[in-house]
């Protein structure tokens, strides 16, 4: 573990939660709420602070947590906690790791297309306190290492007007799914070791099924996004390989630079 903090990139000004510095550990349920409350609550009001949205103005509620599952469910700690009206509308996602935070932006987007003139509030946190691994496995000690407190909170709008506020614009979702793969499906697993500790695995094919997500969503987006120019040297190049049979002619490379200012490859918390 020490060798995997030295070389994960995470600094100091990183926090865990505060049972698991204590001796002996508490890893209980209540130390783990504690870390979630704490993380969005602040995020939370810190977003209402910024925007000057008042919580009665908010009428739809998504949450997220990767692996922490709670009852009651974290929407309804925060509808609680904000005393949000009874006509809102909440969901809540859970048990799907870093994905349900992508998952919960399609939702919102959704939402926002049938439900016009509305304020959603996207939050997601995670919280592995209860779910630290005790063992000696490898491949489980990952989770322990690179895993840490955090929470984010998106407020998304469709009034028309918020179009010339808003820092950003939202303009679609794509999700591929590539569970039916055997290494995608199996990078990382929450199991058992030899000795009955539970743990989360994350083996190599992390990077095989981030690689493969990321060609499937590229070959779907690069043709809503690419100019003219390059779409007909793709199409030219195709025709050559295909259809005149000129085996020697390499592939043509797409210049996504020429759309794409900026490319993030990541995760919500």
């Amino acid at each position: 573990m020490d060798r995997i903090l030295q070389r994960c990139g995470l600094g100091d000004n990183t926090y865990i939660s505060k049972g698991l510095l204590k001796e002996p550990t508490d890893m209980s349920a209540e130390a783990a709420m504690e870390v979630v409350e704490r993380a969005v609550f602040g995020v939370i009001d810190e977003l209402l602070m910024k925007t000057g949205v008042q919580c009665e103005n908010i009428s739809i509620l998504v949450t997220v947590c990767g692996v922490f599952n709670i009852m009651p469910s974290l929407s309804s700690v925060i509808v609680r906690r904000y005393n949000l009206r009874h006509e809102h509308r909440t969901y809540n996602i859970t048990g799907m790791e870093c994905t349900a935070g992508l998952v919960a932006l399609g939702l919102v987007q959704n939402l926002l297309k049938i439900h016009g003139n509305s304020y959603a509030l996207l939050v997601s946190t995670d919280s592995l306190t209860e779910n630290v691994y005790k063992g000696n496995d490898r491949s489980k000690l990952l989770s322990n290492c690179i895993f840490r407190v955090a929470g984010v909170a998106f407020l998304l709008s469709n009034k028309p007007s918020d179009q010339n506020t808003s820092k950003y614009e939202f303009i679609r979702t794509i999700r591929s799914q590539t569970s039916n793969n055997d290494r995608s499906y199996n990078y990382i697993f929450m199991e058992e070791d030899v000795e009955g500790h539970l743990g989360i695995t994350i083996n190599k094919d992390l990077f095989y099924a981030a690689i493969k997500t990321i060609r499937l969503n590229i070959s779907i987006i690069a043709p809503l996004v690419l100019p003219l120019s390059e779409k007909f040297c793709y199409f030219i190049n195709l025709i050559v390989r295909r259809f005149l049979l000129r085996s020697n002619v390499e592939p043509y490379n797409l210049y996504l630079s020429k759309t794409i200012d900026h490319f993030l490859l990541g995760f919500l918390p």
